[in-house]
């Protein structure tokens, strides 16, 4: 609670981290806001802006924010406005766009799935560019006038100014169904300059300002008119009359777009011929009188110049318009020049000109449109984006790195959102609160940022110097050096797996863990027998699956024996925890020898003849229920094909550099064997053996595979082929085996264990110590309800109250010894509900023996909060590692468990767990007289569905001797407690051995 206090209130957060990182932080209330509730509208087209520190955080961040729009009833334009409002603008962005949900979405996922994106460093300079005439198209701004009120607006502006110099209304023109009407070049000047203004208007209202602006031809009328050098009134006159008067000039003369340098075009011009426009550093446009422009293009053509004939009514910017530049001069004389407020980039010129001046406009009708030179100049003044505004993207294509706001036959009110979008993307300012505005958007809460974490201490992995300690390097992917044994001329491999450096490993959990792929035993022993030149396997048996660590890692030996005679050679391939016992686990052992056979074989014709398609989607999907839950790196099965007993397939890792360093990539291998997944519905299969694998070709990301089943699908022989056909490795045989929960590994389970401390200095502070009263009668819960009410009693008054620095200490006798006191056990759960909401000031302390506050002020001086005394040793809790040796199993599929509170919450979930992923198939259900009776009966109903065999067993907490009696006839091999029914001498006396074990 944050309680009012007449003033602004006012909260200090502080934060203490390692290495004296430290942050302050003080929080001011914020002020009341009047926000006028807008009411709720359509938008026609809405954009999704994200942001992120890097790519693949932009990335994760497209991911995230799809899944959860997906699983949240959200309006996406709310969703909009919060990203674009309630986020800060990052190095990376992106934005997607949508007409609704569903397209939003599906833009979200493709940007995670390929997206990518370069920093923005600095908010970078923005050129607006319009459009010349050739872009006009029919119906040019009808839906943008539908969809937008500022254009709309803008747009009649422009077109009141112009109706009155044209002989007919410009949107009849415009929105009309006579093409070669708008194309005529009176109208089309004129409908360029309405629309472009209308465009200019529209992404202004969004907060788009530009650095600079410019146009082609025509189009630069309209920057000037943006600029501020003519007003509306005089820009409609001037292009009016421009349009007019070139509309009246004799027809005839053409236009040739020539893709040659200027500097190869001008030796070639005569007499009715000139350079019209320099659009690029190899695109020219020469215009003039017919005969006399054919001449110079059939020159060009013969040179191997590539020339095209532009579809115009007049010979644009040559002689042919001189007749017209003497009538037009008084129109512009009558005309009032501005200085600009915005720079303008001439096409006269090529450069940043001033363009007030009446003599400069008849100039731009005459001369060459210097739009290549212009884009050189914007970009020496330091313009990184450009936008084109007009209604098709034409500058577009003669310029790298323009933002169109329209495209021909494009939904006009998305393709202009998009641009929007994708000036975000450039880092460009745009005001997304003025765009959201006018559809009442709010806010709404959405994923918080998708951090990536890196490890920021150095560590050594494979990247150290091995050299350094007189061994060699290795460099593989998996292993990191290697030792020459001087004995016997073998050799030893080593490297270091874990979870956090080979992250693609998680991707292959098998029966719930993640488990070393088989393939990767394959590889580990043919990179070793590369070493000493016996690069063949010949064989090689799986004894134990490595089960990989969440956290920390496996050391890996990789042994190679002495050669023999023929060159075979032993490999044995060893695991074993960093930070466990000293203990090695053979996990492989197998023989490699120099020999592999000659390959005579491809795959070149593909697919084969003869073969039927075979369906692989959703195979994934299909094998979790196997056990298989394989991650990205591991679904690469692409395409199947079946004839007979052979199988063929296509595979390949999601990114082609993954395969880098690996003779073949484990998880590209693996995917070639799920072919053979396809349509068996048995168990999880896990490889046991393998015969003859022989490489023949490098690394690759994609291949393709034939798989013959043998001995009735027993076993299986690959062969595994590149994209072009050629041999990559040949597998003589290979047998799988089922695999099972209860199949021998090497795991890791956690215990807690009372560790001794050092006593701590005196506190100068005197603690206040409560003791536990020692209780004796045969009314055990009304001891217990007695103990722990006192207990919770003087908890309450002493936390009401200021102690300063003292703590409170509640001793128990007993409560944690290997007999546990039940009546003060209980006492330990209600103090530590009371320490995690007081940390610091309540500290817990179990003696077996009356002892004095002496020594009860030593064992707090520790700083621990919770410790037990024995004699002169002072305990306290730690979470240490323990190891499953190889070979031994916490279950069996063959024993009798007994769960106490077997039919609760826990109860249920254990004996789900322990016959679904376990495989036991006898439990002793143990439940409390008058209990959940549906429930239980549900529950072994559901458990016997799963082929296991349930007894229920009720009865009351005094009923021990009735109970011993019952389940003498149910000798068990193992008790899981999930309740305090039964106390410890009960159940010994029932288990011929106990299992202690954490379920994962």
């Amino acid at each position: 609670p944050w309680p009012q206090t007449g003033r602004p209130r006012r909260v200090g957060v502080s934060s203490f981290g390692i290495s004296g990182t430290n942050a302050h932080v003080i929080l001011e209330q914020a002020p009341e806001l009047d926000v006028p509730v807008r009411p709720k509208s359509t938008a026609p087209a809405i954009p999704w802006a994200l942001s992120a520190k890097s790519a693949g955080g932009l990335r994760t961040q497209a991911a995230r924010l799809a899944s959860f729009v997906e699983a949240a009833d959200l309006d996406p334009v709310d969703v909009g406005f919060s990203l674009a409002t309630g986020r800060t603008a990052l190095e990376y962005r992106a934005a997607v766009a949508g007409a609704d949900r569903d397209e939003l979405v599906r833009a979200l996922h493709d940007l995670a799935a390929s997206g990518d994106s370069a920093p923005v460093s600095e908010t970078p300079k923005l050129s607006v560019l319009f459009s010349g005439q050739g872009s006009q198209r029919l119906g040019m701004g009808r839906e943008l006038y539908a969809a937008f009120p500022v254009f709309a607006t803008a747009l009649d502006e422009v077109v009141a100014s112009l109706d009155g110099l044209l002989d007919r209304p410009l949107l009849d023109v415009m929105w009309g169904d006579d093409a070669e009407l708008l194309d005529q070049t009176g109208y089309t000047q004129a409908a360029l300059f309405a629309v472009e203004t209308a465009l200019f208007r529209l992404v202004e209202s969004w907060g788009v300002r530009p650095d600079f602006v410019g146009g082609h031809s025509i189009g630069e009328v309209t920057a000037a008119h943006v600029a501020g050098v003519l007003s509306l009134s005089d820009a409609a006159k001037l292009v009016a009359a421009r349009g007019r008067l070139m509309q009246a000039l004799p027809p005839g003369g053409v236009m040739v777009s020539v893709a040659a340098p200027e500097a190869d075009v001008l030796p070639l011009l005569i007499d009715g011929v000139d350079i019209a426009a320099i659009n690029g550093s190899a695109s020219v446009v020469v215009s003039g009188v017919d005969q006399a422009v054919a001449r110079v293009v059939a020159v060009l053509q013969k040179r191997g110049v590539k020339t095209k004939q532009l579809r115009v009514s007049h010979a644009f910017h040559s002689s042919l318009m001189d007749p017209m530049l003497d009538e037009f001069r008084p129109v512009l004389n009558g005309l009032s020049f501005g200085e600009a407020t915005i720079p303008v980039v001439s096409n006269v010129t090529g450069a940043l000109t001033p363009v007030n001046d009446p003599e400069y406009w008849v100039t731009h009708v005459r001369n060459a449109v210097r739009f290549a030179d212009g884009i050189t100049a914007l970009e020496a003044a330091g313009a990184q984006v450009f936008l084109e505004l007009g209604p098709d993207a034409v500058l577009s294509g003669m310029a790298e790195g323009f933002i169109p706001a329209q495209r021909r036959n494009r939904e006009e009110a998305l393709t202009i959102v998009s641009a929007l979008g994708a000036l975000h993307s450039a880092g460009a300012t745009v005001d997304w609160g003025k765009f959201f505005e006018a559809y009442g958007a709010g806010w709404v809460d959405l994923p918080t940022y998708a951090f990536e974490h890196e490890r920021y201490w150095l560590f050594a992995g494979p990247s150290g110097d091995p050299l350094s300690v007189g061994q060699d390097l290795v460099e593989h992917p998996l292993l990191g050096a290697a030792v020459a044994l001087a004995a016997d001329e073998g050799a030893v491999l080593t490297g270091r797996l874990s979870l956090s450096t080979h992250r693609w490993l998680a991707d292959h959990r098998v029966l719930g863990r993640v488990l070393l792929p088989g393939t990767a035993f394959v590889e580990l022993a043919m990179r070793a027998g590369e070493q000493v030149g016996a690069g063949f396997l010949e064989e090689l048996v799986l004894h134990a699956p490595l089960v990989l660590p969440a956290e920390g890692g496996v050391h890996v030996q990789v042994a190679v024996g002495a050669p023999e005679e023929s060159g075979r050679r032993s490999v044995r391939v060893f695991g074993r925890f960093e930070d466990a016992d000293p203990e090695w686990v053979l996990h492989a052992e197998g023989t490699v020898g120099p020999d592999a056979p000659p390959t005579e074989w491809d795959l070149a014709q593909w697919p084969p003849s003869g073969v039927e398609p075979v369906p692989v989607e959703g195979l994934y999907d299909r094998l979790i229920e196997r056990g298989y839950e394989y991650g990205p790196t591991f679904q690469g099965l692409r395409a199947a094909w079946r004839s007979g007993d052979d199988l063929y397939a296509e595979v390949a890792l999601p990114e082609a550099d993954d395969a880098a360093g690996f003779g073949l990539h484990p998880a590209l291998l693996d995917a070639a064997m799920h072919v053979d997944l396809l349509d068996e519905d048995g168990p999880a299969l896990l490889p046991f053996s393998w015969s003859g694998v022989g490489l023949h070709g490098g690394s690759t990301a994609a291949l393709r595979v034939h798989v013959r089943r043998l001995q009735g699908g027993e076993l299986s022989a690959m062969r595994i082929a590149d994209e072009s056909g050629r041999p990559v490795l040949t597998v003589e045989s290979l047998a799988s085996r089922a695999g099972s929960a209860e199949q021998p590994v090497t795991g890791r389970v956690h215990r807690v264990t009372w560790q001794e401390v050092d006593r701590g200095r005196p506190r100068t502070t005197r603690d206040e110590i409560i003791r536990c009263l020692q209780m004796t009668g045969d009314d055990v819960p009304a001891m217990v309800r007695e103990t722990v009410g006192g207990v919770l009693e003087r908890l309450q008054s002493w936390l009401t109250e200021d102690h300063g620095a003292a703590r409170l200490v509640v001793v128990t006798r007993n409560a944690m010894a290997d007999e546990p006191n039940v009546i003060q056990a209980p006492v330990w759960g209600l103090v530590r509900a009371a320490q995690s909401e007081n940390p610091g000031r309540i500290v817990l302390v179990d003696v077996t023996e009356d002892v004095p506050d002496d020594v009860i002020h030593a064992a707090v001086a520790t700083g621990e909060p919770e410790l037990a005394v024995r004699g002169d040793r002072i305990l306290t809790p730690r979470l240490a590692r323990t190891s499953v040796p190889s070979g031994v199993s916490p279950w069996s599929s063959a024993a009798r468990v007994l769960i106490t509170g077997g039919t609760g919450g826990l109860g249920a979930v254990v004996a789900r767990h322990l016959v679904s992923v376990h495989g036991v198939r006898d439990l002793v259900l143990v439940s409390r007289r008058g209990g959940d009776a549906p429930g239980a009966a549900e529950l072994a109903a559901d458990l016997r569905s799963q082929g296991a065999e349930v007894w229920l067993v009720a009865c009351d907490v005094a009923d021990r001797d009735a109970v011993a009696a019952l389940l003498a006839e149910f000798p068990v091999d193992g008790v899981v407690h999930t309740a305090g029914l039964l106390d410890d001498g009960v159940i010994e006396s029932l288990t011929p051995q106990r299992l202690d074990t954490v379920l994962r």
